[in-house]
């Protein structure tokens, strides 16, 4: 075969990988991409209705286990913003009070868990694990948990970034996340009466509107 019949190995990957990326489904149009690679951040874009010094996710666990005397309630911060404690008065007691807020409070299956809990003689067989999901703000000497649908409400006032509205559609019950494939992947879009969430849907993108007052309607059942 002459040169001239030739093609660059080079040019035919590149083609090749065109075709793949032509192939490969994509957000709905007119949604903008949430993902950083597989991670969906949202803490950045939010926007409480009064300033706050720091602001995070945090998980609380606690498990419990038949024959286990006391275990104590685990935090995990799993996203923030922010330094804590920035502009508190009393550093130290803003500091303190962060450390001891735990939205997992009341029971686990039946046993008292603030600050420790005990497990009883009769239970659950195995371990099991309660967990809270929440967020905790510093605001001066103020420490705060957002835990309930109020607290959200009173938190962010109208419910007007991207982020905020994936929050409220999340606590929802919707799977907005960037672990799913492409074209159910989070995103969102400035509708007329709110702001547009991608969720994953059975087969296709679920689709959510979320109004300025929290409320979640049906867009795309994602069936």
């Amino acid at each position: 075969m002459s040169a001239r019949g030739l093609v660059p190995v080079g040019v035919v990957l590149a083609l090749l990988g065109l075709a793949g990326c032509a192939s490969e489904p994509t957000a709905p149009e007119g949604y903008t991409s949430m993902c950083d690679g597989d991670i969906l951040r949202l803490v950045e874009g939010f926007r409480p209705a009064k300033d706050v010094d720091y602001l995070a996710f945090r998980r609380d666990d606690a498990v419990f286990s038949r024959g286990v005397n006391e275990a104590t309630v685990q935090s995990t911060t799993l996203e923030a913003r922010g330094t804590p404690c920035a502009t508190a008065k009393d550093k130290g007691a803003c500091e303190s009070a962060l450390a001891r807020a735990h939205a997992l409070v009341g029971s686990c299956y039946g046993t008292p868990i603030v600050p420790k809990f005990r497990a009883p003689e009769e239970g659950p067989p195995g371990d099991r694990t309660c967990t809270a999901t929440y967020l905790v703000f510093t605001r001066g000497d103020e420490v705060g948990l957002v835990v309930t649908d109020a607290d959200v409400r009173s938190f962010f006032g109208a419910i007007d970034t991207p982020q905020e509205a994936a929050y409220v559609a999340q606590r929802g019950g919707e799977n907005v996340t960037c672990q799913t494939t492409s074209a159910m992947r989070a995103a969102y879009a400035f509708l007329a009466e709110g702001i547009g969430i991608v969720a994953q849907g059975a087969a296709e993108p679920r689709i959510v509107r979320v109004a300025p007052d929290g409320t979640v309607s049906l867009v795309a059942d994602g069936k």
